[in-house]
């Protein structure tokens, strides 16, 4: 059999043998679903197989036939010694005169099972493509049944030993497409094979799901993120298992033999009852088992065993404890399985005391002892089922129980293990310290090694990951992120942690021997990396990097980026100290910023950073290189960022670089765009169509635009446009950047017009409108990268009135984006967002599009107050489950509140607290509001103020302002708020302070003096304090201000006039006049100080104030009429009651009021 190259290598050298006849060439079995008439007389006389074993090829050479004439040893030995090391093996037949099919087919049989019995494990593909071309060139068809049967054993052997199913489908088709003889023999082996390899299968699956299960459930109290990537391998693992199973086919195998009336071994028997039995299959078990008896067969222990375990897995503990009594009467000399069973059935049923007694009390009385074997294998079902509670109480039995062995190395890791899931790091390492560790798993060692990293015990945490690493195992990924972590922080320099990184670095390309990823040194390394960025530390981010570099680790974008990020926070002092090999890290890092689905924004992100390490070398004055340059110039080649080449080559003309055009570039080492991710090509370069002159206008006005020469840029592409020589979409995107941030929307409109009208120049209608279309997209992301949005949103309003489509989503989704993080939306921005959302859903769907679109829309639809437009989305969402965000809720709870719909609101903050990790005090503020403003509620306001503190949710200037109101305008309680606002708004530290020190401004002032104002007895020091407090703080004060303290001073029992005019006359100072309410609490005071003169002075003053704000009120007559009459003067009370009413412009009611006051 030739694959690949070998094939042709061997006909060309078949072919230049002239003495060769025809039955001198190699048998030649194509992998082609058909043999070519011309090559059949190469397919003769020999098989060459690609496969490099060396004791095969000297057996082939001791049998291989020797003919003078025919096959010479000279072919021999240049087959055996070809370039590509190919074994000869025996041929299958020889295609010689009289020979028969029987014996042909009887060699090929031969030659596949000695293939079958020597091919090393990797090479299964190889044999079952062997195999294939086998069946289809008709080779097997005469072999005998017993050939058969060897066939299937070792290709079971095999497949048991790949985990591979694929095989036996094509064995069942080629035993019924050659008609071969289904003996008793040959049905039972094919059975038995199935049926043993889908048992293994279904265990492995059982396996992995528990284990997926323990890892949720770790992931969930331990809160770690990197256990998502052992989740979703695990998920991955258990799908290929499911899409594997072969039981289907062992049952249509099974069902043909019974049809037959076929009596099996009662291996076949057992291997289909076992299969039964771990999918919970009672009925086909029980015909199985029915089957097996009118076969003549007898029971075994294994049959037994599983047709308990069919009922254990089914939940029907009454069945399997009758075909346990049933094994148990029947058996002379009990065996373990059994009962073992049978513990497991109860277990499984939820019947934990009963299965404890199987194991404890009924197996001794049975077998006279009990091993711990068994009791560890209970305990691992349990452990398997998250049952904790039950794998504690077969614990505490053991230990309680002096007739039970003592637990094992084994015990005490299942129990370390479900604690340490439950999260329960004292209990697990309690069971620890009862071990060693060289018995535990590498399984549970990676947990504990995780969680002790997790609580600061890393002196554990790294014995564990020695361990592990002795063992020639890499530490998983939480262990080695939890562990860096940890190591930096006791050692801020980085040395410890990049000490146990290159330990498993080295230990990792030791294992590997090639270039390989290894999730757990790149999350390693990245997590080391986002350290340095706390403090700065650039010195070793780059050595990492440079380590990682030289030892040949595949790196990952992500390990980039972040030490792009540690560069952008470093000191000047740390930055001074880098070299030119550092910075050239740097430029290598800096294209981690691209990601091919946001490709312009990305692209700006590339070359702002290029700039600020370019710029940071001359200030440090260092020269970049050569090798700078090429890496530069091959970054933007990658990411096909001809403005970003064509800006960096504006920046290096002072240092004569030699020019190297992209192609050359192509021939550069393939090493780094194998090891660092980000160096990649995202894309093949795009040939140019243009000639030399064009390609030489093109790149001058790229460069024009890399210096930002406007005026220069536009001349140019007028004289190109002219000559009607189209320009790339990337050029065009250049230039209407550099317009977009000059804010010249004049030339931009120009630029368009321009294009739209050379794109009319396209063969079809189709390419003249996606080009006019894509024009307007390179507007509006130019636009938008300026910061721009509401251009950009014109720009998109207009394309879709033009061309009635919406643009590409890409540049939509950047649109909302954009929006979303932008803070005055008008309605008519907001209404214009409307009306191309819908497109935009009909256009890519409504589960591809991102959380921050629907955030944004919810946004829209608070500007607009359309309630029904955000709850018809949010239905839209919930249909098609997909996951409403944190601000997406933060707005539906503003919008709820807007609208006054208390239901509604309450809801979605009770959603809100649910799914959002990071709450934001917005939202409490608004439920506040809610319960203050709209339903006048001060106790609900203050649970949600507890539920606030609850969440850890520090309060800000709204929150205080929202608490105060309610305490002192709904509850009338000064002294509470007074207490409240002291507590948040002092510095941390002082007494009395929770710690927030929120720094108040005079609308906090105001509501506090408000309430000492309208107080029974207003305190008047109280009141002074804060308004010396007001000044201390330089808070500029209000009106209002200023009328509350007064009024209080006025009202306070211990009122002064000189107080409350100093406090007036202040007014002035910050430019403002007295009010009618100032003038009457100091009026009222003199009343009240029995001043009848100082008190018609203020009143006087009012009514010859030419100043139309400072006129009496209804309430200075009130005064005065009420003065009047306490002094008896009611004549004096009657002219001003006819004054008042002379005025005019009161309510009567109010004027009738005192008149009442006079009669009284």
């Amino acid at each position: 059999m030739i694959f690949g190259k070998n094939i042709g290598q061997l006909v060309s050298r078949l072919a230049q043998g002239s003495a060769y006849n025809t039955h001198g060439l190699a048998l030649c079995a194509t992998q082609s679903s058909s043999i070519s008439q011309t090559l059949l007389p190469v397919m003769n006389h020999f098989m060459v197989f690609s496969a490099n074993l060396s004791t095969a090829s000297e057996t082939t050479q001791k049998k291989m036939p020797v003919d003078s004439t025919s096959a010479p040893n000279a072919l021999l030995s240049t087959l055996n010694n070809a370039a590509d090391n190919s074994v000869i093996l025996p041929a299958a037949f020889i295609d010689s005169p009289g020979k028969k099919d029987a014996d042909i087919s009887t060699q090929a049989g031969k030659n596949l099972l000695r293939i079958l019995q020597s091919s090393p494990k990797n090479k299964w593909d190889d044999i079952s493509s062997s195999y294939m071309d086998m069946k289809k060139s008709n080779m097997l068809a005469k072999l005998e049944p017993s050939e058969w049967i060897d066939i299937i054993n070792e290709f079971s052997r095999l497949s048991a030993v790949q985990n591979k199913a694929d095989v036996f489908p094509t064995l069942w088709e080629g035993i019924k497409k050659f008609n071969v003889e289904l003996t008793p023999k040959l049905y039972s082996a094919l059975v038995t094979s199935v049926f043993k390899h889908d048992a293994s299968l279904v265990s492995t699956q059982q396996l992995q799901q528990s284990r997926l299960d323990q890892e949720k459930l770790y992931a969930k109290h331990s809160k770690s993120i990197d256990r998502s990537i052992a989740i979703r391998s695990l998920t991955r693992k258990i799908m290929q298992l499911k899409s594997t199973s072969v039981f289907s086919l062992g049952c249509e195998i099974f069902e043909s033999a019974t049809t037959a009336n076929i009596r099996m071994s009662l291996y076949a028997y057992n291997a289909f009852i076992q299969s039964c039995a771990l999918r919970g299959e009672t009925l086909m078990a029980e015909d199985a088992y029915s089957g097996m008896i009118n076969a003549g067969h007898s029971a075994t222990t294994e049959t037994y065993t599983s047709m308990i375990n069919v009922y254990g897995i089914a939940g029907d503990a009454f069945n399997a404890q009758v075909w346990f009594e049933k094994y148990i009467e029947l058996s002379q000399t009990p065996e373990t399985m059994p009962f073992l069973a049978f513990s497991s059935a109860l277990a499984i049923c939820g019947r934990l005391p009963a299965a404890i007694d199987v194991l404890v009390r009924l197996m001794p009385s049975a077998m006279k002892s009990v091993s711990i074997k068994s009791i560890n294998e209970l305990l691992s079902l349990l452990d398997q089922r998250l049952d904790f509670e039950g794998m504690q109480l077969l614990y505490d039995t053991l230990n309680k129980s002096p007739e039970l062995p003592n637990p094992s190395p084994k015990t005490y890791s299942l129990m370390m293990n479900a604690a340490l899931i439950n999260g329960n790091l004292n209990e697990a390492l309690g069971y620890y310290s009862r071990t060693e560790i060289s018995y535990l798993p590498p399984y549970c060692i990676g947990l504990l090694g995780s969680t002790s990293a997790d609580i600061g015990d890393l002196d554990l945490s790294l014995k564990l990951a020695k361990e592990l690493l002795s063992r020639n195992q890499i530490p998983e990924i939480s262990h080695v992120v939890g562990l860096v972590q940890g190591l930096y922080n006791t050692d801020p320099t980085g040395a410890r942690s990049m000490e146990f990184l290159k330990i498993i670095i080295s230990k990792f390309i030791n294992r590997s021997g090639n270039i390989a990823p290894s999730a757990s040194i790149d999350r390693g390394l990245t997590a080391l990396i986002t350290c340095t960025a706390t403090n700065s530390n650039i010195r070793c981010a780059l050595d990492a990097f440079l380590f990682a570099e030289a030892a040949k680790v595949y790196l990952s974008q992500p390990f980039a980026f972040a030490i792009c990020m540690t560069f952008k926070k470093a000191t000047p002092d740390a930055i001074a100290q880098l070299t030119a090999v550092d910075y050239h890290a740097l430029f290598d890092c800096a294209f981690s910023h691209h990601n091919p689905r946001s490709e312009i924004s990305s692209q700006i992100a590339v070359r702002l950073f290029v700039k600020k390490v370019f710029s940071s070398m001359i200030l440090h004055k260092l020269e970049p290189t050569q090798q700078i340059h090429e890496t530069v110039c091959k970054g933007f080649d990658n990411i096909r960022d001809s403005m970003g080449k064509a800006e960096w080559l504006v920046l290096v003309r002072p240092y004569n670089f030699d020019t190297i055009p992209s192609a050359a570039l192509d021939v550069e080492k393939k090493t780094s765009s194998i090891l660092k991710q980000w160096r990649q090509p995202t894309a093949p370069p795009v040939e140019s169509t243009h000639n030399d002159e064009s390609k030489s206008m093109i790149a001058q006005l790229e460069m024009h635009c890399a210096t930002f020469e406007i005026k220069e840029a536009l001349s140019l592409f007028k004289r190109i446009s002219d000559a009607g020589q189209k320009i790339s979409l990337s050029v065009l995107q250049s230039l209407m950047n550099s317009l977009a941030k000059s804010k010249d929307h004049a030339s931009i409109r120009e630029v368009i017009d321009i294009s739209t009208a050379l794109a009319q120049t396209y063969n079809t209608e189709l390419a003249i409108q996606r080009a006019q279309t894509a024009i307007y997209e390179l507007a509006i992301s130019a636009y938008l990268n300026a910061r721009d949005p509401v251009m950009a949103l014109e720009m998109t309003v207009e394309a879709v009135k033009k061309y009635g489509k919406i643009p590409k989503i890409g540049v939509c989704l950047a649109l909302f984006k954009r929006f979303d993080r932008f803070e005055n939306i008008s309605v008519t921005l907001a209404k214009h967002c409307t009306d191309l959302f819908q497109p935009l859903i009909a256009e890519c769907g409504v589960t591809n599009l991102t959380p921050d679109v629907f955030s944004y829309m919810f946004r829209v639809h608070c500007i607009t107050n359309n309630i029904v437009e955000a709850k018809s989305l949010l239905d839209l969402m919930k249909k098609h489950n997909l996951h409403v965000s944190g601000k997406s809720l933060e707005h539906l709870v503003h919008l709820y509140v807007k609208a006054d719909l208390q239901a509604d609101s309450l809801d979605a903050f009770d959603q809100y607290l649910d799914m959002t990790p990071v709450l934001s005090i917005s939202v409490f503020n608004d439920i506040l509001k809610m319960y203050i403003k709209n339903s006048k509620d001060i106790t609900g306001a203050m649970g949600i103020w507890r539920v606030s503190r609850q969440r850890n949710v520090a309060p800000d200037a709204n929150t205080l302002i929202w608490l105060l109101s309610g305490l002192v305008d709904l509850s009338n309680d000064v002294g509470s708020a007074k207490k409240l606002f002291d507590a948040l708004t002092l510095p941390a530290g002082a007494p009395g302070s929770a710690g927030f020190a929120i720094q108040p401004s005079i609308i906090h002032y105001d509501i506090l003096l408000s309430g000492y104002a309208r107080a029974e007895q207003p305190d008047m020091d109280a009141i002074l304090e804060l308004y010396e407090d007001i000044q201390q703080k330089k808070c500029s004060p209000t009106v209002m201000t200023f009328e509350n303290v007064i009024s209080g001073v006025c009202r306070a029992a211990d009122g002064s006039i000189r107080i409350a005019e100093q406090i007036r006359n202040l007014m002035f100072t910050h430019k403002f006049s007295s009010t009618p309410e100032i003038e009457n609490s100091i009026m009222e005071l003199y009343w009240k100080l029995g001043d009848q003169v100082g008190a018609f002075q203020i009143f006087d003053r009012l009514t010859t104030e030419q100043d139309a704000d400072l006129q009496p009120n209804i309430r200075s007559y009130q005064i005065m009429i009420t003065g009047l009459v306490k002094c008896g003067q009611r004549e004096r009370a009657a002219a001003l009651l006819d004054r008042a009413r002379r005025h005019g412009g009161y309510p009567q009611t109010a004027v009738d009021e005192l008149e009442q006051i006079i009669l009284q």
